[in-house]
C-alpha cells in the first residue's frame, strides 16, 4: 500500500481545502514524549515530483525518513509537531496525553484546518472530554497544572474530522505527519539516551519493548524517563 491523495481529492470536492494529516510517534514506548505531527498540504500538489516515495515512517529507513522530513517541511503548506511529557502521560494515560499533544500541535498552526484526518479508530476528542480527562487525571490537588493545560485546549476550535484505520499508508497528509513526528521522536529519544546506562540500548531499540530494555528496568530500575504506568510491572 502506497500513500496518495485521493481521500484528500474527495474533501476538496466537498468544499475542504485546507485538509490537515494527524499522526504519532511512541504511543508504545517505554520512556519520553509522546510525539504528534500535523500537514496540511495545497490541494492538489505534485507530490510525487515534490515529495518522491511519502508513505507511512515505518516503511521507510532513518535516512529516508530525514529526507523526507526536509520535503515535507520545505513543500507543505503548513505543518506542526508537538508532544505530551512523561508526566503528563502516567497522569492522563497515553490515549488522552497523544491527544493532548494534537491540541497543542493545533495551536501551532498558523494555518487553521477545515477538516482533519487522523491515522487510527479514533477522532480527536472534544474539549469538554478532554478538560473531564484532566481533571480526573490531575484529581491529585495540582490545581496549576490542571489550569494550565485547561488554557491550553481552550484556544482550539475543532473542525470536522474522520479517522482512517492505517491512514499513514493511504493518505499523503498522514504519511507525512508520520514522518515528521517519527523523526522528531527519534532525536528525542537519541538524546535521551546519552543520559541513562548504556544497557537500556535506546539508541537502538528507540525505548520499544524488548528483552534488552526489560533487562536493564530489572537490573537498574526505571529513570526519571521511564513512563511509570509502562514499566512498574517490570519492577
Amino acid at each position: 500500500m502506497v500513500a496518495n491523495n485521493e481521500k484528500e481529492n474527495e474533501l476538496l470536492k466537498q468544499g475542504h481545502s485546507r485538509v490537515c494529516g494527524c499522526d504519532e510517534s511512541a504511543m508504545g514506548c517505554f520512556a519520553g514524549s509522546v510525539f504528534v505531527g500535523l500537514v496540511i498540504f495545497s490541494p492538489n500538489i505534485d507530490y510525487k515530483t515534490l515529495i518522491p516515495g511519502l508513505n507511512d515512517s515505518k516503511q521507510k529507513t532513518p535516512e529516508q525518513r530525514n529526507i523526507l522530513y526536509n520535503q515535507v517541511r520545505k513543500h507543505a503548506l503548513d505543518f506542526a509537531t508537538a508532544t505530551a511529557s512523561v508526566d503528563e502521560i502516567d497522569h492522563l494515560n497515553i490515549y488522552w496525553a497523544r491527544f493532548l499533544a494534537v491540541y497543542r500541535a493545533l495551536n501551532k498552526l498558523k494555518t487553521k484546518p477545515d477538516f482533519i484526518i487522523i491515522d487510527g479508530n479514533k477522532k480527536v476528542p472534544t474539549k469538554e472530554q478532554m478538560a473531564e480527562k484532566i481533571r480526573a487525571g490531575y484529581s491529585n490537588g495540582n490545581a496549576e497544572k490542571i489550569k494550565t493545560l485547561l488554557e491550553e485546549i481552550n484556544y482550539v476550535t475543532l473542525p470536522g474530522q474522520e479517522a482512517i484505520i492505517k491512514g499513514d499508508g493511504k493518505s499523503i497528509s498522514i504519511a507525512a505527519a508520520s514522518i515528521l513526528a517519527k523523526v522528531e521522536r527519534d532525536k528525542h529519544i537519541d538524546e535521551l539516551s546519552k543520559l541513562v546506562h548504556p544497557d537500556y540500548n535506546w539508541i537502538n531499540n528507540k525505548s520499544y519493548y524488548c528483552e534488552k530494555q526489560i533487562s536493564a528496568i530489572k537490573k537498574y530500575g526505571k529513570t526519571i524517563y521511564h513512563r511509570e504506568t509502562y514499566v512498574r510491572k517490570y519492577l
